[in-house]
């Protein structure tokens, strides 16, 4: 089967991102967090879609429990005028990884992540590439790759962070979503932006508060 030329280019991107980047020294220290979970914590972000349309979206951390092993478990909720959003996560020794996705409202649904998905990992480089295949079982057969590239400062209503930057691609069977994320160390995820086609999606950091 013939991959779509964007696709194609996209991998290519990716490579050479990766090779010119070997050599660059880690993206933080070792305290920092690019995911910060604590009973409590929140953020707001201005989400606007590809009309032009925007909302704000507050997401709390609720349930954090630590484990035996040390892990920690959490929910993350949301509540826009559409729907609630509740995502499951567990963080292991600054890996933080998605493990189930519910949401409430006109289209409810339930999606688990079989294997877990990565989302961020605080001791990450420019150059690191990852990718995730959904369960076999599903019938989008959906499938990410990530890939990190040099720090940038991003300028949001919330400030301006030095941030890691993660690009990456989403394709299942109905879609392919080229994404992009910004996490600052010790606060989280700064920006976003979701590009499907010709529409694109971004959520931006007004505000947030941390334990």
């Amino acid at each position: 089967m013939r991959r779509p030329r964007s696709s194609l280019f996209f991998f290519k991107a990716l490579a050479i991102c990766f090779f010119f980047s070997l050599s660059l020294p880690a993206v933080f220290s070792l305290d920092a967090d690019l995911f910060p979970a604590k009973n409590g914590n929140w953020w707001i972000y201005r989400k606007t879609d590809g009309k032009g349309k925007s909302t704000d979206i507050k997401y709390s951390v609720v349930d954090l429990k630590q484990q035996k092993n040390g892990d920690v478990t959490f929910k993350i909720i949301s509540l826009s005028t559409r729907e609630q959003v509740a995502k499951f996560y567990k963080k292991h020794a600054g890996r933080t990884s998605q493990s189930y996705f519910e949401s409430k409202g006109k289209s409810p649904r339930k999606i688990e992540f079989t294997p877990a998905k990565l989302v961020v990992d605080s001791q990450i480089r420019p150059g690191s590439i990852w990718q995730w295949n959904g369960t076999s079982n599903d019938p989008q057969k959906p499938s990410e790759r990530w890939q990190v590239f040099p720090n940038e400062k991003v300028k949001v209503a919330a400030g301006e962070f030095n941030c890691v930057k993660i690009g990456g691609l989403m394709v299942d069977r109905s879609a392919m979503i080229y994404q992009m994320r910004w996490y600052a160390p010790n606060v989280g995820m700064v920006k976003a932006i979701d590009t499907r086609g010709s529409e694109r999606t971004t959520e931006e950091l007004s505000a947030f508060h941390l334990n």
